[in-house]
């Protein structure tokens, strides 16, 4: 029971926020270095259900190891609006999931697993949609594009530690042996 208390909840909740950047950044460093879809999913698989800090330090070296093969024409805009909208939503899910799980700790245990549960499941899923195109279609979104994207996402990230800390410090502050945080 990992968020039961304070510190344990932020550290969670950190390592999540994280996990939300880290996606989406290697999911374009796989595309753009040609790693094989299968490879990142099961790398992005084996971080979620044993352990980030066990499988995503290597998919990054091995991504490094990789050239990267630059961007290939845009000659199927449907599917790069369609990889984009993918991103867009399974990000947005992401993140509500992380501005819920603080209020599902003092909740039924359910809704807590539920909400971590769809954080793992939405960022995983555009690695196994991935997965189902064919190899010639396979392309990598043009790095310009994201930029916007990652600016939003790194301000949600740092209005999201921003809320996680304080919450933890208050909880600290305030510390009743066995207390959880509050909603």
């Amino acid at each position: 029971r990992v968020s039961d208390e304070a510190p344990g909840w932020w550290w969670s909740s950190q390592l999540l926020t994280w996990v939300t950047v880290a996606c989406p950044m290697a999911y374009l460093e796989a595309q753009r270095r040609r790693l094989p879809p299968r490879l990142a999913l099961a790398y992005v698989t084996t971080a979620f259900l044993g352990a980030v800090s066990l499988a995503l330090p290597p998919l990054l070296a091995h991504l490094l190891l990789l050239e990267p093969q630059g961007v290939k024409g845009g000659t199927n805009a449907r599917r790069d609006a369609a990889v984009e909208v993918t991103w867009a939503v399974c990000l947005a899910s992401a993140a509500l999931s992380i501005v819920a799980l603080p209020a599902t700790v003092d909740g039924p245990r359910w809704a807590y697993i539920t909400a971590l549960l769809l954080l793992h499941v939405v960022l995983a899923l555009p690695f196994g949609l991935a997965c189902s195109l064919k190899q010639s279609d396979e392309r990598a979104l043009e790095p310009r594009r994201a930029r916007a994207a990652f600016l939003s996402l790194a301000a949600f990230c740092l209005g999201a530690h921003a809320l996680s800390s304080a919450a933890a410090l208050r909880q600290l502050l305030l510390r009743q042996p066995g207390a959880s945080v509050p909603s």
